[in-house]
């Protein structure tokens, strides 16, 4: 088996001609995200670790290895983004209200300011 040779990622590549032979754990978890790239293995749960915690280089691997589908990423990355804020600011808001509407109710009942 070729493990380390048969990389493919020019990313990855660079990051090994940077790393120490017992340093590897490192290369092998980028390598894990190559061949999840390339469908060669399956995200799991415990794999989704690695992935959670090498997000940016997982995007500097698609980049290299396919770059239409890491544009195709990136823009819905974007999207959730947006989507996020935008669900935070509404709660936000929300929140807001609400506490306005205490705040009066408050007051009503008898309330110190």
């Amino acid at each position: 088996m070729v493990k380390y040779n048969g990389v493919k990622s020019n990313y990855i590549r660079e990051k090994i001609k940077q790393t120490k032979f017992k340093d590897r754990g490192y290369i092998d978890n980028l390598i894990f995200l190559e061949d999840y790239i390339l469908g060669k293995r399956k995200m799991t749960w415990s794999s989704s670790f690695i992935f959670n915690n090498l997000k940016n280089e997982y995007y500097k691997i698609l980049k290299d290895l396919n770059p239409q589908r890491y544009k195709k990423e990136i823009n819905q990355k974007k999207k959730e983004e947006a989507d996020d804020k935008r669900e935070e600011e509404m709660f936000r808001k929300e929140e807001l209200a609400e506490k306005k509407k205490d705040r009066e109710d408050w007051v009503k009942a008898g309330g110190m300011k």
